[in-house]
């Protein structure tokens, strides 16, 4: 009985620890593929297959965190494995997708009111370490922050090897007198409210943040947009997509499909501080009306597979 029990508790870690990545390609109605070809999960012949490749880092929290109080160091390997295999794979950008931390701000004590002032730090240590391997290796990154990270993102990755990659970023936080980020400054209804532990209040931050690059011909506009932007996001969102028609964008975010392909909204995506946009909101408001849309990129919802969704913007662009 203990063994059948064993068992049944190491599959249910297992399924916790699945990572979602939601790959969708500009949305009126969706075609959802899944489960996917398993030519999907082949490895490429790098020499003959691709000119050149992307990764894509799926929610790590768990790894994080299980580094953080159990003394591993998984995640310091996952991101040596990328970096030391990127020339081989010849890849030209990592995107990583959110929840890089558990408890790095913890969710579920400041839903019961109880918050750690300073909050923990250990995970967004561990975090930079691993992730800054990749500037040691020359391999261009970016980074959204997910409903698991919340704030002290900048704090640590908010340096001169991140920032002098991209051309801009956004900055939507304005000083108030609140302390934590769940709660909003009362003249500024459509902001967040954010806290730095190391350097007080931001005025800038790289949670929404932008990059030009062309790789073998064709041009790109990478785009990092917050967990649950706000109105003020979405507007800056719409402008950088409009200034840059000639360029196919990769917009990531961490949570914007659910598990089935479908555009998420609050209920649907188990959004736990909704207070900002959701994914449909975010499609019907901004990404739909630009043709230069060419994908966009989530975690945070559990999925078996990778799931795609197939839509079409207003100008026809797939």
């Amino acid at each position: 009985m203990k063994i059948k029990l064993r068992i049944i508790s190491m599959i249910c870690i297992c399924i916790m620890l699945l990572l979602s990545v939601s790959i969708t390609i500009s949305a009126v109605s969706y075609k959802v593929v899944s489960p996917v070809n398993k030519g999907m999960w082949e490895e490429p012949n790098f020499d003959t297959d691709h000119a050149y490749s992307f990764a894509f880092v799926g929610d790590t929290q768990y790894i994080t965190c299980g580094d953080y109080f159990l003394g591993t160091e998984k995640l310091k390997y996952q991101y040596k494995y990328i970096a030391d295999t990127a020339e081989e794979r010849k890849l030209e950008h990592v995107f990583v997708l959110g929840d890089i931390t558990d408890r790095g701000y913890r969710n579920d004590a400041n839903l019961a009111g109880i918050y750690y002032d300073p909050p923990l730090t250990g995970e967004w240590e561990i975090a930079q370490e691993a992730i800054f391997q990749l500037n040691d290796a020359g391999v261009p990154y970016s980074l959204c922050r997910g409903n698991h990270d919340d704030y002290m993102i900048d704090d640590y990755f908010n340096v001169s090897a991140y920032t002098d990659q991209f051309i801009g970023c956004g900055g939507f936080f304005n000083d108030s007198d609140a302390k934590h980020p769940q709660l909003r400054e009362k003249h500024n209804p459509e902001g967040y409210v954010y806290w730095s532990a190391k350097t007080g209040y931001h005025d800038k931050s790289i949670v929404n943040s932008w990059k030009k690059v062309e790789i073998h011909g064709t041009k790109y506009l990478f785009i990092t947009v917050d967990y649950n932007p706000t109105q003020k996001v979405l507007d800056w969102l719409d402008a950088i997509l409009g200034r840059f028609p000639d360029h196919k964008a990769i917009i990531t975010t961490h949570a914007y499909l659910d598990g089935y392909g479908n555009t998420i909204t609050s209920e649907e995506g188990n959004t736990m501080y909704p207070f900002g946009y959701t994914g449909r909101v975010l499609w019907d408001t901004v990404l739909k009306k630009h043709a230069n849309v060419f994908m966009v990129v989530s975690g945070h919802v559990a999925s078996n597979d990778l799931v795609l969704s197939y839509a079409r913007g207003d100008q026809g662009n797939k």
